[in-house]
């Protein structure tokens, strides 16, 4: 059944989320660098931008999974939700 997005299952989502973001943005990038759009800033801000940011929701995404192995690795019994993957 759905179970309410607290704890891990919150956890999950923000991490889907932030990787099908990216997508959708990556997705945007290769489709105006081949549209070839008229002008200067439009298609630069449509391809570079977009890029950008998906390169920076992949960056959030690893950071979050780097922060929550480490806590793991150096508090293994604490009760810190970081290291269970629980709210204290």
């Amino acid at each position: 059944g759905f179970k309410s997005a607290t704890g891990e299952r919150a956890e999950e989502l923000f991490a889907f989320a932030t990787n099908l973001i990216a997508l959708v943005l990556l997705i945007i990038s290769g489709i105006s660098d081949v549209a070839k759009l008229p002008g200067k800033g439009t298609p630069a801000l449509l391809e570079d931008g977009t890029k950008m940011l998906a390169i920076l929701n992949v960056c959030i995404y690893y950071w979050g999974i780097c922060e929550q192995t480490l806590f793991r690795v150096m508090y293994p019994k604490s009760e810190h939700r970081l290291s269970t993957g629980k709210k204290a």
